[in-house]
């Protein structure tokens, strides 16, 4: 069983951060599925069809939930720089 890691990213919960974040997940993973009526995507694993990360938005917070290993510190400082280079404030905290 894989282990999951969970984190809240504060961030204005508008369409500009979410297609940020989005954007920055749809050039490491090419294959994303987006919800665009409940602003949620989610990316799964091409050999096993688990899921790798699932980002929603919960009242004024993003939730990011990923199995990434080590890899995945890449990916929220790839997201904070997304997020920065559209002057969108922001801070990701562990859930």
């Amino acid at each position: 069983m894989q282990m999951s890691f969970e984190y809240r990213i504060y961030t204005p919960s508008s369409a500009a951060p979410f297609d940020a974040v989005a954007n920055v997940l749809r050039q490491a993973h090419c294959d994303i599925d987006v919800d665009p009526h409940e602003r949620r995507l989610e990316i799964l694993d091409a050999a096993s069809g688990s899921p790798l990360i699932d980002l929603s938005i919960e009242a004024a917070v993003f939730r990011l939930v990923t199995t990434l290993g080590p890899t995945r510190n890449a990916m929220l400082d790839a997201i904070g720089r997304a997020l920065s280079g559209i002057d969108a404030p922001w801070r990701i905290d562990d859930a």
